[in-house]
């Protein structure tokens, strides 16, 4: 039996928003981190897990009000509540194979400009922005990559995708508005409210614009900090504007669809996965709404494969802290993949399911 971890979510932030002017707007509490720093000390003390793989938004290199200049990778690492498990990550690695899957939040931990970083706090992980795929038939990737908002922009030209200055926006509402709002919030929203389709990239912003506009004016001219200076929303409204065209030659799924995706579930990427290769277990994060759900066609008959989502390790809501378990039966050529909750620094099941690989 090979038994792989999949854990996404957790969106290591430096804890700015705990302290301060502003209220909170950091997702991963103190608590989060206290829970997942016990998590990851169970993991690897357990000699019956292989593998671990990181599933995406493990750093957070987003989640800061727009006037706020985000801080570096480094700044985060070192903060007093990620230290520990920075250090927890590094001793887990010495004793089983982890590896980073990058998702939207770290969208850019990849790049050459962080290899010193990568270096220095996640010796003898590797990263990668491929899918981590196996012999044996698992596909994983965060779940971003279906989504127009988040995925990597379609234009070469853009290093990040529109949902970076959504989210920025998106904490500030949360920081100065003290109104949580998720992207799914957002998408399910604009999607009772759009006009046509070209106006999928002008919504969001106009939707958190105007709940900024109850406590302070925000207008196009507003500027978003970044690390290399600042862009006013006008401009991100220019730069993105021809996103949804993009999109349409991009994607199978189309801009509606996209956003559809973001408000509800993305089962049907990993259905047409599932279908269309020999990876009949599909692992995403992303959507921070765990799932284990067996794949077949749509009048009935054997699954084809199983779709199952990591959920989150981030204080977004009342669901406790969640991640997949993969068993391979190399001999019954079996997969069993579990949902696990985490509770008191120990394991709950949840729900498993079981599928031939052949």
């Amino acid at each position: 039996m090979y038994k792989r971890v999949f854990v996404s979510d957790i969106h290591m932030t430096a804890g700015w928003g705990f302290t301060g002017s502003t209220g909170a707007y950091d997702w991963f509490t103190k608590k989060n981190a206290a829970d997942f720093l016990a998590f990851l000390k169970y993991v690897r003390g357990d000699a019956s897990i292989n593998e671990v793989i990181l599933l995406g938004d493990i750093m957070d290199g987003w989640l800061y009000p727009y006037d706020v200049q985000p801080p570096s990778y480094e700044v985060i690492a070192d903060a007093f509540h990620i230290k520990p498990i920075i250090q927890e990550l590094q001793l887990l690695a010495q004793v089983k194979p982890v590896t980073y899957v990058e998702g939207n939040h770290d969208i850019n931990i990849t790049d050459a400009a962080f290899a010193g970083f990568r270096t220095k706090y996640f010796p003898n992980i590797p990263f990668q922005k491929k899918p981590y795929v196996t012999n044996d038939g698992i596909y994983a990737k965060h779940g971003h990559e279906y989504l127009m908002w988040n995925a990597p922009d379609p234009n070469p030209n853009h290093k990040l995708p529109i949902g970076y200055y959504i989210t920025r926006l998106q904490a500030g509402v949360h920081a100065y508005a003290q109104m949580l709002f998720t992207i799914p919030d957002i998408a399910s929203t604009i999607l009772h409210e759009l006009s046509s389709p070209t106006a999928l990239t002008d919504a969001p912003l106009d939707f958190l614009i105007k709940n900024l506009n109850k406590v302070r004016h925000v207008d196009d001219k507003t500027q978003i900090v970044n690390a290399a200076g600042a862009t006013a929303i006008g401009q991100v409204r220019n730069d993105y504007a021809g996103l949804t065209s993009d999109w349409e030659h991009h994607s199978k799924y189309g801009p509606v669809k996209s956003i559809e995706f973001e408000a509800d579930d993305i089962w049907e990427p990993a259905n047409d996965l599932a279908f269309a290769t020999n990876n009949k277990i599909i692992v995403f994060g992303h959507k921070h709404k765990e799932g284990n759900t067996l794949l077949q066609p749509a009048a009935g008959g054997t699954p084809w494969g199983i779709y199952a989502n990591c959920g989150s390790w981030c204080d977004l809501g009342s669901n406790d802290p969640s991640y997949i378990v993969t068993e391979y039966d190399k001999a019954g050529q079996t997969h069993s993949v579990t949902l696990w909750h985490w509770r008191k620094q120990s394991p709950v099941y949840v729900l498993s399911n079981q599928i031939n690989i052949p």
